[in-house]
């Protein structure tokens, strides 16, 4: 027990520190990308949409090669090469003189995938079942406060040099990567590691969506759940700071102060909340209480005209956001231990295409809403889509117990009474 508490720590303590590094640079990227380009903002604003789009594609390709590579060979050398691509790529960046380098470096980066994947099958490898929930919970909170250092610490290291965030986050990871080589042990036991050719495991790699999609009912109920509470959430993303520019008026800094609420407040649901939820309420009632507040969240900010409805609106959702963790843990339970990579594998795959329509989708109808004299002028309209959608989610999992509960009862029946 003392070695699975030790090996998960060292996860999170990875996960914080390479989401660290990987928000250092994002406060500065916007002026490389400027001064490589030699233009304005707007010209750079187009590269960097490509460069993303790049790495999702790269996502899209590889995501289930990597997760099965961590079911094959083990956990801990495809986080350790994944750390150890990180360090290169965060010091191309910091030496990068040509547009087309980087977008060498984001296909590498979607290729190898991070550590996520095999990182998240990792937890699932040393957690009990019943405790998944929890410390994928803890994973979201390491990953969140990353993501809020990184980008406070890269913006102030950018006034002093624009490449200094990109140097700084490649020692941060290469520390990261000697801490896992000292101390990360693997996580499966070698009799449980299946060893197979690389064409199986290409060949397992390109079918995972019909592996996925071929699960029984229950298991497709909470992934279908899953895929439409991420996709309204991407949704509202994408527009959000367009659309309190435009209903509210508000300035950069009322937008960046909402942006700390909602960092702090996810880092303490993840961290907090989460277990007491837990305990107290259970892994499905969690869930539908995180759908339900999803729900009233969008529909509050969507529906508010002013600043104190936004916060309520923000803080609801972002409680609501408890139910994420526990869908991770529900879809860990539906695969055997030998299948976790693939799992975390193939689900980032099937993510990957829908973060590229999600913000062409969620500009087109803001742009469609809101233009001046139209007889459907509704600024809202993609915070009520995300509603629309969490409430399907909230349905489908209402419905996965309304199904089991039946299913309990029938088979409880006397068999002469079934006749």
């Amino acid at each position: 027990m003392r070695a699975a508490k030790a090996s998960t720590l060292f996860i999170l303590v990875t996960i914080f520190l390479e989401a660290t590094s990987m928000g250092l640079g994002i406060p500065v990227m916007p002026r490389l990308l400027k001064e490589l380009l030699g233009s304005d903002y707007s010209g750079a604003s187009t590269i960097f949409g490509l460069l993303l789009a790049t790495e999702a594609a790269a996502i899209l390709l590889f995501a289930p090669v990597m997760g099965l590579v961590s079911d094959s060979v083990g956990r801990r050398p495809v986080i350790l090469l994944g750390l150890c691509g990180g360090v290169l790529i965060k010091l191309t960046l910091a030496k990068a003189n040509a547009i087309w380098l980087l977008f060498i470096v984001q296909f590498v980066s979607g290729a190898t995938g991070g550590i996520l994947v095999p990182a998240r099958a990792y937890l699932a490898d040393t957690l009990p079942p019943e405790k998944r929930a929890q410390g994928f919970a803890h994973m979201a909170a390491a990953l969140g406060s990353g993501m809020l250092l990184g980008p406070i610490i890269g913006g102030a290291l950018g006034a002093v040099d624009a490449r200094l965030p990109y140097w700084v986050a490649g020692v941060v990871t290469a520390i990261d990567l000697i801490y896992g080589v000292l101390v990360l042990p693997e996580s499966r036991r070698t009799a449980a590691v299946v060893q197979e050719s690389l064409r199986e495991v290409y060949r397992k790699a390109f079918t995972s969506y019909h592996w996925l999609l071929s699960r029984p009912a229950p298991f497709l109920r909470t992934l279908t759940a899953l895929v439409l509470s991420d996709f309204g959430n991407g949704l509202s993303q994408s527009v959000w700071i367009f659309y309190l520019a435009l209903k509210l008026h508000w300035s950069s800094t009322q937008i960046g102060r909402v942006v700390a609420v909602i960092a702090v407040m996810m880092i303490l649901t993840q961290a907090l909340l989460a277990r007491v939820s837990l305990r107290k309420l259970g892994e499905y009632r969690t869930v539908v209480a995180g759908l339900t507040l999803q729900t009233l969240g969008y529909l509050v900010v969507g529906l508010a005209d002013q600043t104190w409805q936004v916060y309520l609106g923000v803080a609801v959702g972002t409680v609501g956001s408890v139910a994420n963790p526990c869908f991770q843990a529900r879809l860990s339970r539906g695969v055997s231990a030998t299948e976790q990579g693939r799992l975390q594998g193939a689900m980032l795959s099937l993510l990957a295409p829908l973060a590229i329509v999600r913000p062409i989708i969620a500009t087109a109808l803001f742009h469609a809403f809101t233009l001046p004299g139209s007889p459907l002028y509704i600024p809202g309209v993609t915070y009520y889509v995300s509603a629309a959608l969490a409430a399907i989610a909230l349905l489908l999992m209402t419905r996965e117990s309304i199904v089991g509960e039946a299913l309990q009862v029938q088979e409880s029946l006397p068999r002469s009474s079934a006749r």
